[in-house]
C-alpha cells in the first residue's frame, strides 16, 4: 500500500495536482486524499476510476506499470470493447434472457476488464456530485469482485429495479467471484453518495432477489 501511495504522489506531482484539488473533484475530503498518498489507506476501484478520468494513469498507480501515452493523453488505445446497454438490456442479461456475447460492442475500455463487462449511462440522481446523469457514462464488470466501499450495479428482480451504488456491508462468508452475475447472499448495504437522496443506505433482502450485475472500473464524460 505504500508503494501505491508514492505512485499516487509521483502522478500528483507529474500532473501539478495539489491534494485540495483532487479531493474538491472528487467530493472527498483532502485527509483521505493524503492518507492515499501516504499509503495510509488503499485507493478502491471505484475511486481509481474517478482519478482516471482526472488524467491520472492509475494502471501506474495501481500496478507500477505505465499505460500507454495515448491513453494518458485522454486519446483512446482501446484494449477491449463493451456493448453499451439500455436499462431493460441489463435486466435481461440479469434474468438471463439475453447473451452479451451476441451485442456490438462500441465503447472501448482502457483497463483490464472481462468480455461479460458493458457500460450505460447513469441514470439517476443517487451518485451525485460525482455520477451525473446526462453526462456520464459508466462500465461495470461482474467478473471484478467488489469490496466495502466499490461503485457497484445491483439488479433488484421482485421489482425490476437497478440500484448504481456503492457497496456497504456484506456479510463475510459472501463469496462474491463466485456468485458474479447470479443472485447475492442478502443482507447487504447499498449506499448513495447523495446526500439529498430520498434513502441513502437501502438494506437489500432476499425477498428483493438481488443480482450482482457489476463493479464499476470506468467512468467517462459523454461529449455536451
Amino acid at each position: 500500500m505504500k508503494e501505491t501511495g508514492r505512485r499516487f504522489e509521483r502522478e500528483l506531482i507529474r500532473l501539478g495536482m495539489k491534494a485540495q484539488e483532487i479531493a474538491d473533484k472528487l467530493g472527498v475530503s483532502k485527509q483521505i486524499v493524503s492518507h492515499w498518498a501516504h499509503g495510509n489507506s488503499e485507493i478502491q476501484g471505484y475511486d481509481l476510476a474517478r482519478l482516471h478520468a482526472l488524467g491520472i494513469d492509475t494502471e501506474f498507480v495501481a500496478t507500477g506499470t505505465r499505460s500507454p501515452p495515448m491513453e494518458r493523453a485522454g486519446k483512446f488505445s482501446p484494449r477491449h470493447f463493451m456493448p453499451v446497454l439500455k436499462l431493460n438490456q441489463i435486466l435481461l442479461i440479469c434474468k438471463g434472457k439475453l447473451d452479451i456475447s451476441q451485442l456490438e460492442r462500441t465503447v472501448p475500455a482502457l483497463g483490464p476488464c472481462s468480455d461479460r463487462s458493458f457500460a450505460f449511462d447513469v441514470f439517476d440522481a443517487a451518485m451525485l456530485p460525482n455520477l451525473k446523469p446526462g453526462t456520464t457514462m459508466v462500465a461495470v464488470d461482474p467478473e471484478i469482485v467488489p469490496r466495502e466501499n466499490s461503485g457497484v450495479l445491483v439488479a433488484l428482480l421482485a421489482s425490476d429495479d437497478l440500484l448504481l451504488r456503492r457497496l456497504g456491508y456484506v456479510p463475510i462468508n459472501a463469496d462474491l467471484r463466485q456468485r458474479a452475475g447470479k443472485t447475492l447472499d442478502p443482507p447487504f448495504t447499498l449506499i448513495a453518495d447523495n446526500p439529498e437522496w430520498p434513502a441513502t443506505e437501502r438494506q437489500v433482502r432476499s425477498v428483493d432477489k438481488p443480482v450482482f450485475a457489476g463493479t464499476v472500473f470506468q467512468i467517462a464524460l459523454r461529449d455536451p
